[in-house]
């Protein structure tokens, strides 16, 4: 579940980012830290789990102006049992 999580950061972490916006001092002043607003539960395949095979993964994704994330792809899979998996 853990390996699943980093995969996801590792992608977003390979995606363009836009030109950031010019910010002024006071909008800056008014920006708060993020906060997890919902946390879901990785699904890890039954048959991945009795047979103790775990790595890591290449995702892409997007992020939604709202925070949402949508589009999950994998882009690579480290093992073969793995890939494609909804």
């Amino acid at each position: 579940m853990i390996a699943a999580a980093i995969g996801l950061l590792a992608g977003v972490s390979s995606l363009v980012a836009q030109e950031p916006a010019k910010l002024t001092p006071e909008q800056i002043r008014s920006i708060r830290p993020p906060r997890i607003v919902n946390r879901v539960n990785a699904v890890y395949p039954p048959e991945l789990v009795r047979s103790r095979i775990e790595g890591l993964g290449r995702l892409t994704a997007t992020i939604e102006p709202d925070g949402s994330v949508s589009n999950i792809k994998v882009v690579r899979s480290l093992h073969r049992s793995s890939t494609n998996r909804p």
